[in-house]
């Protein structure tokens, strides 16, 4: 077998045996990786500290034709991201972000455009990006990139121009309707969360900094975008219900 060499985010890292552990990556060139890392528990373990989720890598592999499970041979941690890891609500946004990555990311494919995707919304927070601006950023271009967010143009139920007031959000007919068609969604939005909701989508991740999005506006946003991406997975996120515990607890009824 031949090693290979590659970039990696670590998406999880579970362990295996009483020494080793076994690491899931995001990869720009090959996808979804699942690596076993031997010995990675023990105290001289090259591997030792570096396999922490969300970690970016630097990593040497092996992997037979058509195994789903390959070894890791080296580990070289370029970033930690430890102001996240210090953080427990950037922490939590960053760990939905982590499984909407594994459910998306394909494995053997290359992910270049998920993989920056990522980075991008790590390095931001990591750097002070609110991650509150960060994550519905992160959900509204996963959706764009994955084809899952349709254009702002028509309503998708009776096919109208939309009109910038009005709007809302129909994730079961799959994207906008307008202020006729709005009656059973909750989601609807004013002309200044659909300004907010086109920044977060649109502008350089550098300046998202920038965006003045008021709390609730945010919290708001938040939600929208987190069930939007749990409706077209199907799949819940353990990370997504601590962050509605987190905000239950914070404005209690």
């Amino acid at each position: 077998m031949s090693i290979r060499q590659t970039e990696a985010i670590v998406l999880r890292s579970i362990d295996y045996s009483n020494s080793s552990r076994i690491v899931t990556l995001l990869t720009p060139d090959v996808g979804q990786l699942r690596l076993l890392a031997k010995g990675a528990k023990r105290p001289k373990s090259p591997f030792l500290g570096t396999l922490d989720a969300p970690s970016l890598l630097e990593i040497a592999y092996s992997l037979r034709p058509g195994a789903d499970l390959g070894t890791l041979t080296e580990a070289l941690l370029k970033t930690e991201f430890r102001a996240i890891r210090e953080n427990l609500v950037d922490f939590a946004r960053v760990c939905n972000m982590l499984e909407l990555a594994g459910q998306f990311g394909r494995e053997g494919e290359r992910e270049e455009d998920l993989f920056k995707l990522l980075l991008d919304a790590l390095t931001g927070i990591e750097g002070g990006l609110s991650s509150q601006v960060a994550g519905p950023a992160f959900h509204i271009r996963l959706l764009a990139q994955q084809g899952f967010l349709p254009e702002f143009g028509s309503c998708v139920k009776c096919g109208k121009d939309l009109k910038e007031t009005g709007t809302a959000v129909d994730f079961v007919a799959g994207g906008w309707v307008c202020g006729v068609c709005k009656s059973q969604s909750k989601f609807r939005l004013n002309r200044q969360l659909l300004a907010h909701f086109r920044a977060l989508g649109g502008m350089p991740w550098d300046r998202l900094n920038r965006l003045r999005i008021p709390p609730k506006q945010a919290e708001f946003l938040q939600r929208l975008t987190m069930e939007w991406t749990q409706h077209v997975t199907e799949r819940g996120s353990k990370a997504a219900s601590f962050l509605q515990k987190l905000a239950g607890a914070a404005h209690p009824s």
